[in-house]
């Protein structure tokens, strides 16, 4: 029902008041559903069927995973982006840029968050920060364990007892 909403959407869009930016993002949306459609049609094939619950059964088991994670990924980005501040209070010659560890706002804080989880963060700038740069390989080092070891082996044993539970039910069958 979303799909055909959409779909409708794009064609009276296309006629009226969007430009070629809008409509491409538009296309986007609707592009995305009708992939999510085809998929949810493979389960009326028998050699599929099995792939597209699983599939289905992994994405819901993964709420409460995926709200943890980004609850930690916000409480880590907070707490650097409070942090960031300390350089420049400690020293105003310093500018901005040389002392920034996530970004000059907080939706950018999260994102330097986000990619932290997975291996990629600067930690070029925490030398500037004299004795508090303690306090951020502290955090740094407790957003690795957390977010990196903990939580991402967690996905991957949420999504291992979700592939074993489905073999189970297709070697009774």
């Amino acid at each position: 029902m979303l799909f055909l909403f959409l779909a409708i959407f794009l064609v009276i869009s296309n006629y009226t008041w969007a430009d070629d930016t809008d409509f491409r993002v538009i296309s986007v949306f609707v592009l995305a559903f009708n992939y999510m459609n085809m998929i949810m049609y493979l389960r009326f094939i028998d050699q599929t069927a099995v792939l597209v619950a699983m599939l289905y059964s992994i994405i819901s088991d993964m709420l409460v995973f995926t709200a943890t994670f980004i609850f930690g990924i916000i409480a880590f980005a907070n707490m650097f982006y409070v942090m960031q501040g300390v350089a420049k209070n400690e020293d105003s010659t310093l500018k901005d840029d040389e002392t920034e560890i996530v970004g000059s706002n907080f939706a950018l804080a999260c994102l330097h968050a986000f990619d932290a989880a997975f291996g990629n963060f600067d930690t070029g700038n925490f030398y500037k920060y004299g004795s508090y740069q303690i306090i951020l390989w502290a955090i740094y080092f407790c957003l690795v364990i957390v977010l990196t070891l903990v939580m991402l082996n967690m996905i991957i044993a949420l999504m291992g007892g979700t592939y074993a539970q489905f073999e189970s039910i297709q070697s009774e069958e």
